[in-house]
């Protein structure tokens, strides 16, 4: 199987006439900052889709220092409640022009530490997170080092760092004591006992 070299900004720059630098601005959105005639930018575009370019994202990042991905890390694929965050949150970021990154820790604080470590190797501008952690230092180390640190669904015990949860605190003693008033018996709803969350009273 013959494998396509991937197109380069310069074979761009050569098939439509003009310099690489002028063929980076217009595929680079900069155009109109620098007065690049309409013609010009025609003549780029084509070339562009002739060649089937697409920009390189590692050096798209080198460039501004942002990846446009955010990560999200939760416990369980098969979780509902989980799943629908992460829905949502993909759709958020697409429309905000970022890419979501989701990963799996199957609550097991080594395999988070692990996962954790390879999504930030991906240079991703923020972390969302449902940690299994009992403790926070992974976490304020990473948001001390300018990468925003959200905490999602879930809140490490005494956690200072930004936190966004559900309020299923009043709709679930409502279900118990509806449980309860037809036969008296120990209910137990949620997850592992080790896992802080904060109740909203």
């Amino acid at each position: 199987m013959t494998v396509r070299k991937r197109a380069t900004i310069e074979e761009v720059a050569r098939q439509a006439g003009v310099s690489k630098t002028t063929a980076s601005l217009v595929l680079n959105g900069s155009s109109k900052k620098y007065r690049i005639a309409e013609a010009t930018q025609l003549r780029v575009q084509e070339a562009a889709r002739r060649c089937e370019y697409t920009p390189s994202f590692s050096a798209r990042t080198l460039r501004s220092g942002r990846s446009q991905t955010l990560a999200l890390v939760i416990p369980d694929f098969t979780n509902l409640g989980f799943v629908t965050i992460a829905r949502e949150l993909e759709h958020q970021a697409r429309e905000a022009g970022y890419q979501l990154l989701l990963a799996c820790t199957q609550d097991d604080p080594s395999l988070e530490q692990e996962v954790v470590r390879s999504v930030l190797a991906r240079q991703v501008d923020a972390l969302l997170v449902a940690s299994s952690l009992e403790e926070d230092d992974l976490y304020q180390s990473i948001h001390q080092k300018n990468c925003p640190v959200v905490q999602i669904d879930r809140c490490i015990a005494d956690s200072s760092l930004p936190y966004v949860i559900s309020d299923a605190v009043s709709s679930t003693q409502e279900l118990v004591a509806s449980l309860a008033a037809d036969q008296p018996a120990v209910y137990y709803l949620g997850a592992s006992p080790s896992i802080h969350r904060v109740a909203i009273v």
